[in-house]
């Protein structure tokens, strides 16, 4: 018998996965067991490996067919054994790396094909097929489609993979073009041209050559015109084909700037019209000048006056203007003559500042000297004088001396002035080669031969700095200082020439006579100021001069016309007083002299050329017969009576020179004055009530020998209104009201008394007290004393019906304030109040006040009675009942044994347990305004033994039903207790509540009963029932007492019940208070029973909490009507939101009715949430639609095995096993809750 094979046959078939290398090794190594009979070693099995055979068409799949026999020791052979190992192929290529994802793109930017490689487990470099389909195409241009592109390969097995991109291709980029450029400046709206698409010249798209170009216009509504421009704004829109718009804006800006401006050529002379106006326009606009009468007028001959340019220029077609306007002024000088010039520096071409300028009359011309100091620039100017013959000279000593400047030609030009003939001079200086002499001629009012004087102008006694107007005039008369250079002085060499010192001239001859070396002679003319100037010009002028002074008539004239104004004065010193000298006294003769030398030689060498220190002084004499000088004094005080001799005129009179005595001269007043009195010895008095000011007198004195020998002289007094210092105090003495008075003059002695009107408040004078001195005390009027100085009388207070009352008196007004006008010479009038009162003066009549003894009713003891009587109550002061407040109360003598009491209210008390008797004390009143204003009186109390006590009863009280809105006082204990007949008062009984109960009663600190009895039961109290004892006793008898038992019964406190639920997965708050009952009070408080901490007051946050029920409760906290809700609180995840399960096809199914895997399965198809929509289709092997459905949802609509595709089959035969081909289409949703269209296909495996 052969071998037999122990291994089943084909058990050791193996199927291998073609890449699966080890699996096949591990095939290839099994091996089949045998048996035999006879032979226990069967191992000689002979195998036979066969070939790889590749199945048709793939080389990846095909089977290994192994064979095996053995023998056994008796050479007989077993039957073949037999393993198959087929290789299969079932798995798909992959592609390899990134592939291209769906993508959106613009139309040009759509990118190359991917180049994607393929990968499979058993076959390499696999061919890939590309495809590429477009559509969805949503314009007439293409720019927007859909681009859908696929590769697919497969192995030689058949296995397909393929891999979709789908482009979006979308023409999102708007057009591109350049706006045409903004035009500005434009002058018309009319200028501006059509609207023309072709403006924009470089229009271009991304993805189509097509742009159409659209315009719209729009404006500001502006006018156009300057400052208010008119813009048209042109908007180009450029739009592609897929709507993509693109705006260009272009501007145009009219904005006619007309304009015009105007500039004025002055009048020339006041009062022509030769001005004109120069006018500037903008081009194409219209001018009209019209002047200030609006009349049309040229531009040219037009008189001084304003002058309004209107230009207008057209800005449309519609006769809209723009029009622009200015005003230009043509003046004319104010005057019709004029000289003007410069003191010009020729060594350096410059004006010469500060210089002295004069304009003199000449001949019969009038007027006066003018004076000008030339500007910065070295400019003068005379205006506005008479026409006429002039001398323009340069006073040029302070150039000459202090700069060493000369008149090139001459410092002085003659000239004749015509009126609108305006005439310039220009005086040219430089430094000099030649000699020069000269100084000055001044008259010497001290006669020291010195120049110590000046010329005081007004007259004043100090030396005024003239400073220069803006046109650097200075009034010549009133010339005394110009501070050229800004020092502050006017002495020493730098300042020669500012000062008017006293110099004076001869213009009708010559008087300084100057004779040199060579012949060499010069008659000089002295100027008007008494500067001399001499410059000898000859070919060799050095060697001696002699200059004398040679006086004339002339010179004389011109010497005592100057003296007998008295202005001419020696400069004073600090410490000089100041004067004003007498002027206009009439010369009887004058005598002039020279006080200087009258001739100098001096020696000019090459090396010593200037000389200007040749000065000549004059003084001239006056010889008087009599001189009434003018006096003055003050101020003097305008008193109410006469102030005599305030001075004497004839103290600085002269007669020949030496002064006058009242026996020399007969003095008379020339011009009165009703306030001065000339007295015969020459003493002036002032009058009674002079006004304030200036008062003035004329006198004349003549000589009593020769009455034609006169003179007469002012006298001036200042007059200021008299001072005084008032003070009036009120004071109270003794209760009577005075006035402490004090005046002190300031500027006057008085010779009268004090005068004091009283006046009230309304300035109405109630009386009058004179002759008073000059400080004193007087009394209030309507205040009246005796002879001890006791008040009997005060004002505004009246005696009657036994009392004082304020009342009409006569003087009642002078109260509380009084106006007091005191006068002595002036008047002063002030307000004083009245005497304050004080309780030590009261400044007002004492009051009668009057404390009676009081006897109150006996009272029975023990006694013990609060305010057994007040003291007040029968008291009086001023005969009307006391007021505590106006009163103070003191104890004078106290009840001994301490019965009786005071109190501060005046009420009597008396204590407790007082045995029977009669108690006294003794008490004071004294007014509270008053001190010293007292009365006592005594308060008797008499207490008589009791009668025998009436019994005292307690009766028991219940107070049940104790709960909600009867919380709180729920009754008193002795409201049902007696006294005998009368009710158990706290006046009648004591209350006590006794510790201890009886079989130790149940009581509760939430209940509480007062010392008054009352019982109060707080919302607190637990339910129960608490039992209390009380004891009475009568007042007047200890021994007489009851007790009694209070019975409280208190029900248990209200709880209401509600559910409610949250879900943990919500982040809302949650208000518990808008789950209780309607109606339950808003004043209690949640508590978080489970501890929570997801409870903040009355909010509850649920989110996170754990699932399951928790308890709150609302605590009322009512002292009426305490109660809770118990809120039962459900958290469950009701709300909670679980995300989208993923779509998930399960490949293989087997329907064979074992309820395991019977339909096709894919995951979460039944979400209709997120994925609302779906189809499924599945085609055999061949592409026949085998079944169709939508809303595929693994239950009720499923793929079972049975088609739906086709009625060739046979439907309760169901579909064979085999490979077949699912397409899935659903919608889902993203995350904006947009709809998003899905596919999915692939291979499907049904096996039975």
């Amino acid at each position: 018998t052969a071998p037999a094979w122990t291994t089943q046959a084909g058990s050791l078939n193996q199927t291998i996965e073609c890449s699966n290398a080890s699996g096949l090794d591990a095939a290839q190594a099994l091996f089949p067991a045998a048996s035999d009979l006879c032979d226990t070693d069967v191992s000689n099995i002979t195998k036979v490996s066969g070939q790889f055979v590749a199945s048709e068409g793939c080389s990846n799949a095909g089977t290994y067919t192994n064979t095996w026999t053995v023998k056994d020791d008796c050479g007989n052979t077993s039957d073949t054994f037999t393993q198959i190992i087929t290789i299969q192929d079932t798995t798909a290529p992959t592609f390899t790396g990134d592939l291209p994802t769906d993508i959106t793109v613009s139309c040009d930017a759509v990118p190359e094909p991917a180049n994607i490689e393929a990968s499979d487990n058993c076959s390499g470099n696999l061919p890939i097929v590309f495809s590429e389909t477009k559509s969805n195409i949503l314009n007439e241009c293409g720019t927007d489609y859909t681009l859908t592109r696929k590769w697919t390969t497969s192995d030689c097995s058949g296995s397909t993979v393929s891999h979709t991109q789908i482009i979006t291709v979308r023409d999102t980029t708007p057009p591109t073009g350049t706006a045409p450029a903004d035009v500005t400046d434009l002058q018309s709206i009319t200028d501006i041209p059509a609207a023309n698409p072709q403006a924009v010249i470089d229009a271009a798209d991304n993805c189509s050559s097509t742009v159409t170009v659209t315009i719209s216009d729009s404006n500001n509504g502006a006018s156009g015109c300057n400052g208010n421009a008119y813009v048209l704004t042109r908007t180009y829109t450029l739009t592609d084909c897929s709507g993509n718009k693109t705006e260009l804006v272009q501007t145009f800006t009219v904005e006619n700037k007309v304009s015009v401006t105007g500039v004025a050529t002055n009048v020339t002379c006041f009062g022509k019209s030769d001005g004109s106006i120069l006018v500037t326009n903008s081009p194409g606009s219209t001018v009209v000048i019209t002047n200030d009468k609006n009349e049309v007028v040229g531009n040219t001959n037009l008189p001084a006056g304003t002058y309004t340019l209107t230009a207008t220029f057209a800005v449309n077609g519609e006769n809209q203007t723009c029009t622009a306007t200015a005003t230009v002024v043509i003046t004319q000088p104010e005057y019709t003559t004029k000289i003007s010039g410069y003191v010009m520096n020729v060594d350096n071409n410059s004006g010469i500042a500060n210089v002295m300028v004069t304009l003199i009359p000449q001949g019969t011309t009038t007027g006066p000297i003018l004076l000008r100091i030339t500007g910065t620039d070295g400019s003068y100017s005379f205006t506005g004088m008479s026409a006429g013959s002039y001398l323009v000279q340069v006073q040029d000593a302070n150039l000459n001396s202090v700069y060493e400047l000369y008149p090139i030609d001459s410092s002085l030009f003659f000239t004749t002035i015509e009126d609108c003939i305006f005439q310039e001079h220009t005086f040219n200086y430089g430094s000099s080669t030649l000699p020069v002499l000269g100084d000055y001629v001044w008259y010497d009012t001290n006669s020291n031969g010195i120049q110590d004087e000046w010329y005081d102008a007004n007259n004043d006694g100090v030396v005024t700095k003239n400073v220069p107007d803006s046109g650097g005039a200075i009034d010549y008369s009133l010339w005394e200082w110009i501070d050229f250079n800004g020092d502050g002085s006017y002495q020493g060499p730098l300042n020669v020439g500012e000062l008017n010192a006293g110099g004076f001239g001869n213009a009708a001859s010559p008087n300084v006579i100057v004779d040199g070396p060579n012949g060499y002679h010069k008659e000089v003319i002295i100027g008007i100021q008494g500067y001399w100037r001499d410059r000898p010009n000859t070919e060799n002028p050095y060697g001696e001069y002699t200059i004398k002074l040679v006086k004339d008539g002339n010179l004389d004239t011109m010497a005592a016309a100057l003296g007998t104004t008295g202005l001419v004065k020696v400069l004073p010193n600090l410490a000089d007083k100041k004067s004003t000298a007498k002027t206009g006294k009439t010369q009887m003769h004058t005598v002039c002299s020279t006080t200087s030398p009258s001739s100098y030689i001096v020696n000019v060498t090459p090396q010593d050329l200037v000389h200007l220190d040749n000065d000549f002084g004059i003084s001239c004499k006056e010889y008087q017969d009599i001189v009434a000088n003018d006096d003055s004094a003050g101020p003097i005080a305008g008193v109410n009576h006469t102030t005599t001799n305030v001075l004497n005129v004839l103290v600085n009179d002269t007669l020949e020179g030496n002064a006058v005595t009242i026996s020399d001269v007969i003095i008379t007043t020339v011009t009165p004055n009703e306030f001065l009195q000339l007295n015969p010895d020459g003493s002036v008095d002032v009058l009674p009530n002079a006004p304030v000011g200036t008062l003035t007198l004329v006198y004349q004195i003549c000589e009593a020998d020769q009455t034609s020998n006169c003179d007469t002289a002012t006298v001036t007094i200042t007059i200021e209104a008299p001072v005084m210092t008032v003070t009036a105090t009120p004071i109270c003495v003794n209760d009577v009201p005075y006035i402490d008075y004090v005046v002190t003059p300031g500027n006057f002695t008085p010779v009268n008394g004090v005068t004091i009107a009283w006046a009230n408040a309304q300035n109405t004078v109630i009386t009058t007290m004179t002759s008073l001195p000059l400080s004193g005390r007087v009394l209030w009027p309507g205040a009246v004393v005796n002879e001890a100085g006791n008040g009997i009388d005060w004002p505004g207070w009246i005696f009657e019906n036994n009392k004082w009352v304020q009342g009409a008196d006569g003087f009642e007004s002078l109260r509380p304030t009084v106006n007091l006008t005191i006068s002595v010479n002036p008047s002063e009038t002030i307000t004083v109040n009245y005497p304050p009162a004080d309780p030590y003066c009261i400044a007002r009549p004492t009051f009668a006040i009057a404390a009676n003894d009081d006897n109150p009713p006996a009272i029975t003891a023990p006694a013990g009675v609060t305010n057994i009587v007040n003291v007040y109550n029968n008291d009086t002061l001023n005969n009307d009942p006391v007021n505590p407040a106006d009163v103070t109360l003191t104890t004078v003598t106290p009840d001994p044994t301490n019965t009786l009491t005071l109190n501060p209210d005046g009420s009597v008390d008396v204590a407790a347990n007082a045995p029977a008797g009669t108690y006294t004390l003794t008490y004071q009143i004294c007014e509270n305004a008053d001190f010293e204003n007292c009365d006592t009186a005594i308060v008797t109390v008499i207490i008589v033994d009791p009668a025998p006590p009436t019994p005292v009863v307690a009766n028991d009280d219940i107070y049940a039903n104790i709960g909600c809105n009867t919380f709180g006082l729920v009754g008193n204990v002795l409201s049902n207790d007696f006294k005998g007949q009368l009710p158990a008062t706290l006046e009648l009984v004591d209350f006590t509540l006794l510790a201890e109960n009886e079989n130790n009663s149940k009581t509760d600190p939430n209940i509480t009963i007062d010392n008054q009895g009352n019982v109060t039961v707080t919302s607190l109290t637990p339910a129960g029932t608490y039992t209390y004892t009380y004891r009475i006793c009568d007042k007047l008898s200890a021994e007489n007492c009851d007790t009694a038992t209070v019975t409280i019964t208190v029900v248990p406190n209200e709880i209401v019940n509600i559910t409610s639920e949250a879900c943990n997965d919500d982040s809302s708050l949650i208000n518990l208070s808008n789950l209780l009952p309607e109606g339950t009070p808003i004043t209690g408080t949640w508590i978080d029973t489970n501890e929570t901490n997801a409870l903040q007051g009355n909010i509850f946050n649920p989110f996170g909490l754990a699932l399951g029920n928790y308890a709150f409760e609302y605590k009322i906290t009512d002292e009426n009507c305490p109660r809770s809700v118990l809120l039962n609180m459900e958290v469950n995840n009701d709300c909670h939101v679980l995300a989208c399960g993923n779509i998930l096809v399960h490949n293989a199914f087997s329907p064979n009715g074992d309820g395991i895997n019977d339909v096709f399965v894919i995951d979460s198809i039944n979400d209709l949430t997120c994925y609302p929509e779906n189809t499924v289709e599945i085609y055999n092997r061949w592409g026949i639609l085998v079944f169709e459905t939508s809303n595929y949802n693994n239950t009720t609509n499923t793929f079972d095995g049975t088609s739906r595709g086709r009625t060739t089959v046979n439907k309760s035969d169901g579909l064979p096993s085999g490979t077949y081909f699912y397409i899935l289409t659903y919608k889902s949703l993203n995350g904006n809750n947009e709809i998003q269209n899905n596919k999915e296909d692939g291979y499907l495996y049904l096996s039975k």
